[in-house]
């Protein structure tokens, strides 16, 4: 595998995602047989490694990422990951046997354009214009559970945040943590409801967040990469 300098900043995990990803996107596209066979084959043949493939995706449905990896590892030839591209290549013979009955090509290609983006889970390899989106549940849940104690401190002012913490069963600094996510943005909030890659932070690193702004651009800039 070959990469340029930045890229070595993307861990071996988001790596390895962004790969499958463009794999099974690729056997998904109604033109890979396309792809896997040698020029000049007819409607048959098409036919016959379009079945392949789709067999190939049905077995691998039930697997989980690492097993459908390893198995497509068998099959990669070489993978090149530059600042704005990442490219596959694949040697059909071992996707889908040497199939006497089929015209293979020795090697076929799948290329996506690629960019870097920081997200709730570090740094990510984003596929194409419409890459899947990951949506962060721990950063969810807290700020869910933020909003909840504040409506109970709300709903009761003669009681301190230490006294809900304590019925709550938590510790009180834990308890002031959360309760001033409620003050987050809507852009904020959105951003994570969505799994956009612009957030720019973990739900570990919001925990530790001193002194939020209390100004929602403010936020915003801080917590979203690439916001203005």
């Amino acid at each position: 595998m070959t990469a340029s300098k930045d890229r070595w900043r993307i861990n071996a995990e988001e790596l390895e995602g962004a790969i499958l990803r463009l794999i099974e996107g690729w056997l998904r596209d109604p033109h890979a047989a396309r792809d896997v066979l040698a020029k000049g084959t007819d409607a048959r043949q098409i036919s016959l490694a379009q079945g392949a493939l789709d067999g190939l995706a049905t077995d691998n449905r039930n697997k989980t990422p690492s097993e459908r990896l390893s198995l497509w590892s068998t099959s990669m030839e070489r993978v090149d990951v530059s600042d704005d591209c990442v490219c596959v290549r694949l040697a059909p013979s071992k996707m889908i046997g040497e199939a006497g009955y089929l015209a293979l090509n020795e090697a076929c290609e799948i290329k996506s354009v690629v960019r870097i983006a920081r997200s709730c889970h570090g740094l990510r390899l984003i596929l194409g214009d419409t890459d899947s989106k990951v949506v962060d549940q721990a950063t969810v849940r807290m700020i869910a559970r933020g909003q909840a104690l504040k409506d109970r401190w709300f709903a009761s002012p003669d009681k301190t945040i230490a006294q809900i913490a304590d019925e709550e069963g938590i510790n009180p600094a834990e308890a002031s943590r959360l309760v001033r996510l409620a003050f987050l943005g809507p852009d904020v909030v959105d951003a994570v409801l969505r799994g956009d890659p612009s957030v720019s932070i973990t739900a570990s690193e919001l925990r530790r967040v001193g002194n939020l702004p209390t100004c929602w651009r403010a936020q915003a800039d801080a917590l979203l990469s690439g916001y203005h």
